[in-house]
């Protein structure tokens, strides 16, 4: 037997007619969708693709008879209406920035030629959304580009508002400008190019593919293979749109989750990280995208209260000052999701804590579920996620609460090397972070540094570039230093300045305390005075890679080091942990 087709024949949409059907509300843009995020220089490129007569895709809507989906009633600043169609509504699924794009650069004269009203180009019909990045957009008739024009006076006489394009009484009205001119071959050249473009956006046509189902399942597999290759749309606002009633809105609930935990430095976690939480808390698989899962959501209305606790947990917990480990730098708090090393530990921390073996974040049972997190930060456990990993990750975390064994996975990989190369975007150089935090650094004035906060509120921006790949000679080992851990430093960007010209110019002024809080050996240290940056860098990476090894080691973890001048290091680390 064939499988079904659930594609029906497409069909040639002229854009004012696709326009009309979004302003009508027969096809709609469900909440699922990202709001408008497209930048400036990405819609004058649409535009100027239509005006050049290229492709730009189609547009993919699911057609449904049965499913019901809160829906955007506005695009950018330009209004929709929810409803005004009886046949079965058509939810877009693919081009919903582009059709946005359209909307709101061309909907105002359409909108006022349906309704016989009048909008300026700089106004929009409604104030209930956002205006996009960069203004209304124009035909620049003297260069023949497209432009966004930020309403301060008016416009060029040679920009031609976008916005009246499908309005007829409005565009007389600007060619009528053009006469009044004194140069009269720019008069015809001008009014001829007008014309073009009302045409070329006139007879534009787009095709329109819908994907026919009453199949929800098929109709999340669809959209997430759909924009797995273009900009990424969160599984939280398409499972909310799926759970939608009157009496329960998932996306409204964990917008207060995350206001709940705003306070407490947590206001960016991700919806992802929280809907995860909540599949977790019901017995769920965390990459289910199913029926199963929707199911479950609405019959348990109350979950994002379990979310909202298991997570309020979860942040108490990282925010307790970990007890110091003997001979070892401990890393510093988790302060704010960005320093976290991965997106699942979270997930499956807050899940851990709910269960009856952890009454209290405190004593033996949860000392051994943060080892279980420095465990799986640098071993890069969750770096490439494997489902039966997964499935085993909460039975083996209860264990671990249990005390009945040990916090380290037993699928995880060893030994350990060092990194040597920084990226924040990594959680191995986040967990370095924390570790760079644990060592106390002090700024220039020999003043204690709240590294843990700074992580949390600045990210990467915290971890200051000391010198530049010119500073450090030329060829690939300087790139290679350049991008190395050795070469960043915990510190207030705003101070950076600051501490650079220190180091570069006064190293002698700065304290023992300074050198010792950010990693800087005697070596190192030496190197900085005489103005040897690369000797610096290499030193500093060496105390590093020797610090992240040692704490390693008191975890049971298997670490295969890059040098061995352990003794030298060893001094340091006696020195950097002396009261």
């Amino acid at each position: 037997m064939s499988a079904p087709s659930y594609l029906s024949n497409p069909s040639l949409l002229r854009i004012p007619a696709l326009l009309r059907e979004v302003y009508a509300g027969n096809m709609r843009v469900p909440r699922f969708q990202r709001p408008f995020i497209w930048k400036p220089e990405q819609r004058l490129e649409l535009f100027d693709s239509i005006y050049r007569g290229e492709p730009i895709g189609s547009i993919l809507v699911w057609r449904t008879s049965k499913q019901e989906l809160p829906c955007y009633t506005w695009h950018g600043p330009a209004v929709v209406f929810e409803a005004r169609a009886e046949s079965a509504p058509e939810y877009v699924l693919d081009g919903h920035q582009r059709l946005n794009t359209l909307y709101h650069g061309l909907s105002a004269g359409l909108i006022a030629s349906i309704e016989e009203e009048t909008n300026a180009y700089d106004e929009p019909v409604s104030g209930q959304g956002e205006v996009p990045e960069g203004g209304p957009v124009f035909f620049d008739l003297e260069k023949r580009e497209f432009s966004l024009w930020k309403p301060r006076g008016d416009p060029p006489l040679s920009w031609l508002p976008m916005a009246f394009v499908f309005d007829a009484y409005r565009m007389d009205e600007y060619r009528a400008t053009l006469r009044d001119q004194k140069n009269p071959s720019k008069q015809r050249e001008w009014y001829r190019l007008t014309q073009k473009v009302s045409s070329q956006f006139t007879d534009y046509t787009i095709p329109v593919i819908p994907l026919v189902t009453e199949d929800q399942e098929h109709a999340i597999r669809s959209f997430s293979r759909i924009n797995s290759g273009g900009t990424p749309v969160s599984e939280a606002h398409f499972l909310s749109a799926l759970t939608w009633t009157r009496h329960f809105d998932l996306n409204e609930g964990l917008e207060e989750v995350r206001s709940a935990l705003r306070e407490a430095g947590w206001g960016d976690i991700k919806l992802d990280v929280m809907v995860r939480t909540g599949k977790a808390l019901l017995g769920k698989e965390l990459y289910q995208n199913d029926q199963d899962v929707v199911s479950a959501f609405k019959k348990r209305p109350a979950i994002v209260d379990d979310i909202k606790g298991a997570l309020s947990r979860l942040v108490d917990f990282l925010a307790e000052t970990p007890e110091p480990r003997q001979n070892v730098v401990t890393p510093a708090r988790i302060m704010g999701p960005g320093v976290l090393p991965y997106d699942l530990q979270a997930v499956f921390l807050a899940d851990a804590l709910q269960t009856d073996a952890s009454p209290a974040l405190h004593g033996e049972p949860v000392a051994r579920l943060r080892e279980w997190l420095w465990i799986t930060s640098l071993g890069e456990y969750f770096y490439s996620v494997k489902y039966r990993q997964l499935r085993r990750t909460t039975a083996h975390l209860v264990d671990v609460l249990a005390g009945n064994t040990e916090p380290a996975p037993e699928d995880l990989d060893s030994p350990i090397v060092w990194k040597p190369r920084f990226d924040f975007r990594s959680g191995r150089s986040r967990f370095l972070c924390l570790l760079m935090a644990g060592l106390g650094p002090r700024d220039t004035d020999d003043k204690a540094v709240s590294a843990d906060m700074l992580l949390a509120q600045l990210g990467r921006e915290a971890a200051v570039r000391l010198f530049t790949k010119r500073e450090l000679g030329t060829g690939t080992s300087a790139k290679d230093r350049a991008d190395s851990p050795g070469n960043r430093i915990l510190v207030d960007p705003r101070q950076s300045g600051k501490l650079k010209r220190r180091l570069q110019r006064q190293p002698d002024t700065l304290t023992p305390g300074f050198w010792l809080s950010h990693g800087f050996n005697d070596q190192a240290r030496d190197a900085v005075l005489r103005g040897d940056w690369t000797d610096a860098i290499n030193e500093r990476n060496a105390v590093l890679e020797h610090v992240e090894c040692t704490f390693a080691e008191s975890l049971g973890i298997e670490y295969e080091r890059s040098t061995s001048r352990a003794s030298r290091f060893d001094a340091f680390l006696r020195q950097a942990l002396a009261p």
